[in-house]
């Protein structure tokens, strides 16, 4: 019997997201309230997100504005 193998949960931190957006910690704070789609962090103290859903946050918004 085969097992699945087991894939780490990667996360990123709010100092990582605030650098690759060019944004302050206010600035994210203002784009998570402003927009709706932006994900909900995993964690809370740190603030922590889901690497995987934060990409796939900015592929989206990256393909709407080359659009």
């Amino acid at each position: 019997m085969q097992q699945t193998p087991v894939v780490p949960i990667e996360k990123i931190d709010q100092a990582e997201i605030m650098k690759l957006l060019g944004k302050s910690r206010t600035g994210l704070y203002l784009l998570r309230s402003r927009d709706s789609t932006f994900p909900e962090p995993i964690d809370h103290s740190p603030l922590r997100w889901l690497r995987s859903h934060f990409n796939a946050w900015l592929d989206s918004h990256n393909r709407a504005n080359a659009a």
